[in-house]
């Protein structure tokens, strides 16, 4: 049966845990579908207004409308959870959740993000980098994106594997990725964030799942 009807699903009203985090594609971000609450897939729908815009401009995948001759300085200022903003490109394969945590580790500790988020930004490290590795051949390679500001910080993973356009076979497909992510509603709701996946709008298509966490205080 060929792959000809459009599949993007339809969001729940309300993010999880009440931040208004998204993901980090060229789109922006966008609300998605409480999972546990309604047994709906969390793929992602419309770009609404809200703070999480901040991330939107860190797509690995952003093209630039034009671009500055000389170009400009790079950041000099201070490490901080404010210009948190890195992305790796790291191959499909046994040893990257290994190489993925120790790095954000790392990265964590240079910008003295809240002590309260570090383990549980590094277990979603390891858990999406596990996930987008079985989303992406061998060969072939995935970008892991970390991004903070004062009030959040969001990992993001990008997969090779595009959307179905057969909505059987997305609504599937969604359900391997739901059954992948098992860790993640939980421990994205102990800290007041949310969680969702949608188009990576990267060449070749593929996916970017992400996870975005703030504070208690």
């Amino acid at each position: 049966m060929p792959e000809n009807e459009s599949t993007t699903a339809s969001a729940a009203n309300g993010p999880v845990g009440g931040v208004s985090a998204g993901p980090v594609p060229v789109g922006g971000p966008a609300t998605l579908s409480p999972v546990a609450a309604s047994g709906r897939s969390p793929r992602l729908d419309a770009v609404p207004p809200g703070p999480a815009r901040a991330f939107a401009a860190f797509s690995p995948y952003a093209v630039p409308q034009y671009s500055q001759c000389p170009p400009p300085p790079p950041d000099l200022g201070e490490p901080g959870p404010q210009n948190l903003r890195y992305g790796l490109t790291l191959p499909s394969a046994v040893a990257t959740p290994a190489v993925a945590i120790e790095a954000a580790e790392a990265i964590l500790d240079a910008h003295d993000a809240e002590d309260e988020l570090i383990e549980p930004v590094l277990l979603l490290v390891g858990e999406l980098v596990v996930y987008a590795c079985r989303f992406t051949g061998a060969g072939e390679q995935i970008h892991l994106s970390l991004c903070g500001t004062e009030e959040a910080l969001q990992v993001a993973v990008y997969d090779t594997h595009a959307a179905h356009r057969h909505r059987l076979m997305a609504a599937a497909c969604d359900s391997l990725r739901v059954a992948a992510l098992a860790a993640v509603p939980e421990l994205v709701k102990a800290h007041h964030g949310t969680w969702g996946f949608g188009a990576g709008y990267q060449s070749g298509g593929g996916t970017c799942t992400w996870a975005a966490l703030q504070p208690a205080s």
